[in-house]
């Protein structure tokens, strides 16, 4: 029978055969990394191994201990980082990554894990490395690992509300690139269509239509896309954006007239 509420302590493959089968329901470890530390806990310490392909044999021989408890709609959370060989013996060039997270991954792939997730652990303040030709490692891994397709998982419970600010608009923004076409942004409804004639910019009043306009372009309302949401989509868009999308609404909607320019009534009509 599993212990509740106490703390057991040892060796961690041995005390993983004292636990039932299918009786706990989440691990959350984070193992000595290759090479890093020591912890004096004796000769079979974790970590201590002299290659690292060694040290994932290790890792390898726990997650299968912890894969017979963990039950069948269970997680499997395992932190680990990856450090850097000072000899080729380690199992990598010296100054080369070990890769030793990556290498677990590959052993606990194949010994039927599912990898679920690769979170990456950001430190908010990383310890400072005297290295001069390289980046400082400022994260570790978080892999979310799992014994079957269909698992617990409860994104709810860590779910954050979203929390959005408008930005105000203290002036009009800059219609950059449209020329006499970026002119104030009014009369976009059906029947105000503007329209430059003569260096100047005239108004055109087509025949009434249920549907809106997108500057100088006509929305036609027997279409199943929806002009009017276009129209004020395209108000919060750059101006380059929105020539483009005008385009492909002058087309559709049959606007053609005498070179290029358009006409004051709509022909899907």
């Amino acid at each position: 029978m599993t212990p509740r509420n106490v703390v057991l302590e040892g060796d961690a493959v041995a005390v993983l055969r004292t636990l039932a089968s299918s009786s706990i329901d989440c691990v959350v470890t984070s193992p000595p990394y290759f090479r890093a530390r020591l912890y004096a806990a004796g000769a079979e310490e974790i970590g201590t191994e002299e290659h690292v392909d060694e040290w994932v044999d290790t890792l390898r021989a726990v997650s299968a201990k912890i894969a017979r408890v963990l039950v069948p709609t269970g997680s499997y959370w395992l932190n680990i980082g990856d450090l850097y060989s000072r000899h080729v013996r380690l199992g990598a060039p010296p100054k080369s990554l070990l890769l030793g997270p990556e290498r677990l991954v590959r052993g606990v792939l194949a010994d039927g894990w599912i990898i679920r997730n690769r979170v990456a652990w950001i430190k908010n303040a990383p310890l400072p490395s005297p290295v001069l030709d390289r980046l400082t490692n400022g994260w570790d891994y978080v892999f979310h690992l799992v014994r079957q397709r269909d698992y617990f998982c409860d994104l709810d419970a860590i779910r954050e509300p979203l929390a959005s600010t408008r930005r105000r608009r203290t002036a009009r923004e800059p219609d950059v690139g449209l020329g006499q076409l970026a002119a104030p942004r009014i009369g976009l409804r059906c029947g105000h269509l503007q329209w430059p004639h003569r260096g100047r910019l005239k108004w055109l009043h087509p025949r009434r239509c249920s549907c809106r306009v997108d500057l100088a372009v006509l929305g036609c309302g027997r279409s199943s896309r929806s002009a009017s949401g276009v129209a004020r989509s395209a108000e919060r868009r750059s101006a380059a954006r929105v020539v483009s999308r005008g385009a492909g609404l002058l087309s559709w909607c049959g606007w053609r007239g005498r070179g290029g320019s358009a006409r004051t009534r709509c022909r899907c009509r």
